[in-house]
């Protein structure tokens, strides 16, 4: 199960143990590169002078918006896992909910590394190699084990199977200790707020290791008898743990801290390696062309989008809806004339977000149409619910047009506008009817949007980016992305 041998021959006391641990890599494969590095140096030093390492990776490893991750579905970031040292990892929602189940067995055999899921039903996996253990280092007993976060609506859409990661994580804790573990470790993909909550309520484990919130802690968190460590993000640092045991197997003292690498950083050359290879073997999948575009489709970060359009008025038509609604800044820029790649599409539209489809009153569509127009909003900054751009963006929409008034004309509006009329499906809108609506998950799900988070949505297993390359491949939905749905006093943009 663990790939240090030695483990059994330990005598010295008190122990000192080593974990090193990495999160959201988010396929930033040079920073990973330098992270491996150190990563093989320190384990090696450190079993040199017989004291003991753990390796783990808590997930988020893998993101689609990386063209070899996307074009090999993970397999690439498998090979990494399975290239380095690791002991045991564990699948977050970019894994879960962006790579189909079906190749999740794969992926787990191409790591050969345990994976730590505790609550996570894996498809055609060997169960024997998911779960928990009990590492036996010496006469200490060392129970790890996983789980990860779980969007209901989005799993049971996506037909994944997980149970509640809290009352799993309960469960397979006090399971351990009655088993024997003096020490346990759990592997969390759940988020540094639900990671304090555990531990504050008194979850049975001695180490916490954090992940799906991007926190650099730089020293841990201490809450209890509980220490939480997390590494950030996108490899920019290794996170170690060092706990001291005595004879009478009970932490002495835990330390955390995180190794952040550098610019001149050296590079593992099995990774790099292994991202070689994947590159040549992703590359017919990503030049192959899927549409020729001419005249240019334009993008304005601040104005009305031609490309987001498109993407609007092929959700609406897709799923029959009144309205489709999308903040514009999930698309990054422009798509020249010419052919297109697949590479170019993931270029300009890199998000995994799935659509949604939910019934709206006329006077939330007001609402959410209005403050979609105000620049303290679109200018924000974009952040979770599998944003990918730089800031939220204009809210573009389909089967419908605005009117708006104010300083400046409607598609390069730089300051608040405000919504005199809206018609929709050419007549207008009225406040007490619902409409069926399509969106993204950004717009459904974020703080920022005025969408009620208890209102009644459906995911739908369409990704935004499989809808553009549809729409991409229909000149005349191409044409009508051209016309603009946002109108001045005048009738015109």
């Amino acid at each position: 199960m663990t790939r240090i041998a030695f483990f059994d021959l330990l005598e010295a006391r008190p122990l000192r143990l080593h974990i090193l641990h990495t999160n959201d890599v988010h396929s930033a494969f040079s920073n990973y590169a330098k992270v491996a590095y150190r990563l093989k140096r320190l384990r090696e030093q450190w079993l040199t002078h017989r004291e003991p390492v753990l390796v783990f990776d808590l997930g988020d490893h893998a993101d689609l918006s990386n063209p070899l991750s996307l074009a090999t579905s993970g397999r690439v970031n498998a090979d990494l896992i399975g290239a380095l040292p690791y002991d045991g990892f564990v699948l977050g929602n970019n894994e879960t909910v962006t790579i189909d189940q079906h190749v999740w067995p794969d992926l787990i055999k191409r790591t050969h590394t345990p994976l730590y899921c505790s609550n996570l039903y894996i498809p055609g996996a060997d169960h024997s190699l998911t779960g928990s253990y009990i590492y036996p280092l010496g006469e200490l007993r060392l129970g790890v084990f996983g789980v990860t976060v779980r969007y209901e609506k989005l799993f049971n859409n996506l037909r994944l199977c997980a149970d509640d990661p809290v009352e799993t994580a309960w469960q397979v804790a006090q399971d351990l200790r009655e088993k024997g573990a003096h020490i346990v470790i759990l592997l969390s993909h759940l988020g540094l707020f639900m990671d304090k909550i555990l531990a504050r309520d008194g979850l049975p484990v001695d180490l916490i290791i954090s992940s799906h919130t991007h926190q650099f802690l730089e020293n841990g968190v201490r809450i209890g008898d509980t220490l939480i460590a997390q590494a950030g993000k996108h490899a920019r640092a290794l996170g170690h743990v060092q706990l001291e045991v005595s004879s009478s197997q009970r932490i002495e003292q835990a330390e955390a801290e995180l190794l952040y690498v550098s610019e001149e950083d050296a590079m593992d050359e099995v990774v790099l390696k292994v991202v070689r290879q994947a590159e040549e073997r992703a590359a017919v999948w990503l030049d192959a062309p899927i549409a020729t575009v001419t005249p240019p489709l334009v993008h304005l970060a601040r104005g009305e989008s031609e490309i987001v359009n498109l993407l609007c008025d092929q959700m609406r038509a897709e799923f029959h809806v009144d309205v489709a609604l999308i903040n514009g800044g999930i698309i990054t820029a422009d798509l020249k004339p010419g052919i297109i790649l697949r590479r170019d599409l993931l270029h300009v539209c890199a998000t995994p977000m799935r659509v949604i489809t939910m019934r709206m009153t006329g006077a939330l569509l007001w609402k959410l149409i209005s403050e979609g127009l105000r620049p303290e909003l679109f200018d924000k900054h974009g952040y979770g619910f599998g944003f990918r751009g730089d800031t939220i963006g204009r809210i573009h929409l389909s089967g419908a047009v605005v009117t708006t008034a104010g300083d400046e004309g409607g598609s390069h509006a730089a300051a608040a506008r405000t919504v005199t009329s809206i018609i929709v499906g050419g007549e207008p809108l009225e406040l007490d009817r619902t409409y069926a609506v399509a969106t993204g998950e950004y717009i459904a799900l974020s703080p920022d949007i005025a969408v009620p988070k208890d209102a009644e949505f459906y995911y739908q297993e369409t990704m935004l980016r499989d809808l553009l390359r549809r729409g991409l491949e229909n000149p005349q939905r191409i044409e009508g992305a051209r016309k603009h749905r946002y109108l001045g006093r005048n009738g015109k943009p």
